[in-house]
């Protein structure tokens, strides 16, 4: 029997790492080498007393590589958090490429608004991870073959943020969702991405044959419009819920600076449309090709959550 691969997860205490650590600890195939900024933290001793090591990588055969807009935004200004993302990949992506016994590097990452729209939209916490997707594939070659460009839908537990989750209007015993962008804007989710990323990832790396040289992958498991996340919850809830559509400047008032890089992000989805997730000249392979299975979907990922 082979011995098992060594997988290095970076972030593994997060959303996205986590997922993919129980999930390669299923397989014997993989073992798992945690990669986390604080290895003192709870969530990084849960994981030592599980039997992970948590520690940095010098010998992987894989990588799975992941960087948070949002643990710096909104403390600074969007452009500065997307310099900081486009840094941190970027070393990410030399480190990587340094590793002499890697075969297979999955890159989390997210389409360009900018280049989908031809400069119409931007949103900084997109473009700036699909600005590492450039410097790999331009000036890192080799790391290129070697690389899955792996985009992950939106996270059910999006709905239960402030900037979605339907507010009481107690004057009228309804919920209001306000957003700015129409009712029918398609919204592309990963479901729960706690479960469903890792099993994404397994499949990828399983299948090098399919996810290399420099394939993208779209992590999904449903495409509904935002209206269609209301009328769920409404069902899930019980309550009678109104979806009101404001301005732009509305939104990001009501929540500052998260309102303005989330409504940026309503308003690419509702201008793009089916061409959010989508790069030009790239075939984009989906779960049907990759054999997915088990995954969590969006109406069985929302009634996990407490809405009391």
């Amino acid at each position: 029997m082979s011995p098992a691969k060594l997988v290095v997860v970076l972030g593994a205490t997060g959303t996205q790492g986590g997922s993919v650590v129980n999930a390669l600890q299923k397989d014997p195939n993989y073992r798992v080498r945690c990669v986390t900024r604080n290895t003192s933290s709870e969530k990084a001793k849960d994981l030592a007393v599980r039997g992970f090591e948590v520690v940095a990588a010098d010998d992987a055969y894989a990588i799975y590589a992941v960087t948070q807009f949002f643990e710096v935004f909104p403390r600074c200004s969007a452009a500065q958090a997307q310099e900081t993302e486009l840094h941190h990949g970027k070393n990410l992506a030399d480190a990587a490429a340094s590793v002499s016994t890697l075969r297979h590097y999955v890159w989390s990452t997210l389409p360009s608004a900018t280049r989908i729209t031809n400069g119409r939209r931007s949103l900084p916490h997109s473009d700036g991870k699909a600005d590492v997707d450039e410097y790999i594939l331009s000036t890192l070659p080799a790391l290129a073959a070697k690389t899955t460009f792996a985009w992950t839908g939106t996270y059910h537990t999006n709905l239960s943020l402030p900037t979605y989750q339907p507010t009481l209007l107690a004057t009228a015993g309804w919920h209001i969702m306000l957003q700015p962008c129409s009712h029918t804007t398609p919204v592309v989710t990963i479901g729960d991405a706690s479960v469903n990323v890792g099993i994404f990832v397994a499949a990828i790396l399983a299948q090098p044959e399919i996810t290399l040289p420099a394939r993208y992958v779209l992590m999904s498991v449903s495409e509904n419009t935002i209206g269609e996340w209301l009328g769920t919850w409404s069902e899930i809830t019980g309550r009678q819920a109104a979806y009101v559509q404001i301005d732009y400047d509305q939104y990001a008032d009501l929540w500052g600076g998260y309102g303005v890089e989330i409504g940026l992000l309503m308003k690419f989805w509702e201008f793009a449309r089916e061409k959010s997730w989508s790069k030009e000249g790239v075939e984009v392979l989906t779960g049907n090709q990759l054999g997915v299975s088990g995954l969590v979907g969006l109406r069985q990922a929302l009634e996990t959550i407490d809405w009391s």
